[in-house]
């Protein structure tokens, strides 16, 4: 799934299989700033890329409400200090929560209609 934002930049989230997927696809993309252990397999992760876009990798099994804002917050940060915004202050503080609740919409939209329970 991918998810336009301002400026032709884009949020590509990719569901893995499980979190021996994620961790493979972790250890390519050489996320930087980890402290994940070697060894360990991981639920999820997010990366930032040149221009402003970025990626959102989830297992699976694991994806959920939590799972999903704490990737989420991941990408909030890093795009309101490529926006120069102070979230803390109006007008951002809006225009981020703004931004995150239709980034969350889109998402679970897209999610459920694609991996539907009773599968």
């Amino acid at each position: 799934m991918r998810i336009r934002l301002r400026g032709g930049r884009g949020l590509a989230i990719r569901i893995w299989k499980d979190t021996q997927a994620v961790t493979i696809i972790y250890k390519c993309q050489s996320a930087s700033g980890s402290s994940v252990e070697r060894d360990k397999n991981i639920a999820g992760f997010y990366i930032s890329k040149e221009g402003g876009g970025a990626e959102i990798h989830l297992a699976l099994p694991l994806v959920g409400y939590a799972l999903w804002a704490h990737e989420l917050q991941h990408f909030m940060a890093g795009w309101c200090k490529t926006m120069g915004w102070d979230a803390t202050e109006f007008p951002y503080d809006e225009r981020a929560a703004k931004l995150a609740e239709r980034i969350t919409r889109q998402f679970w939209i897209w999610f459920h209609k694609n991996f539907p329970l009773d599968k």
